[in-house]
Formats: structure tokens, C-alpha cells, sequence
């Protein structure tokens, strides 16, 4: 079975339950991720972006550039202009690379 959340040490050493569920969009900041919720809120973590690359193998996520995971059930538009972007449910729009753009397309998420 799988879990539904996994569990992160915020700040003052509190531990946080995290639903996947609830989740849109991961966005890495250096050496800090953001990770961005569905009630408009987002926690800052100290970790790595690379840290949270298991949602993608086991869970609706995908990484889409060098600074952002999304999940798949928040993506509302996928554009192709210049510069593809896909634009998120809290209508966040992520420019993302043309490689991530064309597995976006054979994936017909949207």
C-alpha cells in the first residue's frame, strides 16, 4: 500500500505531514525548496530539490525544469509558445524546457 504523505522536519524541529494530495507545485531556491499547497500556502524547507525526485517515480508528479516538480492533477494548460509553460491550478505559470513540453504532450494529462 502506498503512503498518501511523507513527513519533513520544518523549522524549530517541528514534523510536518505532508499529503501528496495536497500539493502543486515544488519549487527549488538554492540549497531551499518551496513547496507550494492547494490552500495558497507554502512551507520552506532546507533541503535540496533533488530530495523530493521519489514523487515522480512513485506518484502523479513530474519534473519539468532544474527548479520545479509539479503534480499532474493541478495542471490546468499546457502552452507551446517560445517558451512552453504550463499553467497550474492557483494559475502559477511554469516555463518549462521543450523536452519536459513533449513528455507533457505523450503523457495527455490535460
Amino acid at each position: 500500500m502506498k503512503k498518501e504523505y511523507f513527513i519533513v522536519t520544518t523549522d524549530r524541529n517541528v514534523k510536518r505531514k505532508i499529503f501528496f494530495k495536497d500539493v502543486i507545485y515544488i519549487k527549488a531556491d538554492g540549497s531551499y525548496s518551496e513547496i507550494y499547497f492547494t490552500n495558497n500556502k507554502k512551507i520552506i524547507l532546507s533541503r535540496l530539490i533533488k530530495t523530493f525526485m521519489f514523487l515522480e517515480t512513485d506518484y502523479n508528479f513530474y519534473r519539468v525544469s532544474r527548479s520545479y516538480i509539479i503534480n499532474l492533477d493541478y495542471c490546468i494548460e499546457l502552452w507551446k509558445q517560445k517558451k512552453p509553460c504550463i499553467i497550474m491550478a492557483n494559475e502559477y505559470k511554469i516555463f518549462i524546457n521543450k523536452k519536459s513540453y513533449k513528455e507533457l504532450l505523450k503523457m495527455e494529462f490535460i
